[in-house]
């Protein structure tokens, strides 16, 4: 939840400047977790925590040190 909502408060320049990195996704994921947690689909959630969040992980850590 917290990246979502990270996610939905970066600027609209950067969000735009890194476009590549998938923000409306992260902050629709907060979303479905948040208002939604019932019908949850814990294997999705699973899914994106294995294979989705390391490789955002690169991207964003990229992303800060090009901001440096």
């Amino acid at each position: 939840m917290n990246i979502g909502e990270s996610a939905f408060n970066l600027s609209e320049e950067l969000k735009n400047r890194f476009a590549y990195v998938d923000w409306w996704g992260m902050y629709k994921m907060r979303n479905i977790i948040t208002h939604s947690y019932h019908s949850v689909d814990e294997n999705i959630v699973w899914d994106i925590i294995q294979n989705e969040l390391p490789k955002d992980k690169i991207e964003l850590e990229k992303i800060l040190d090009s901001l440096d």
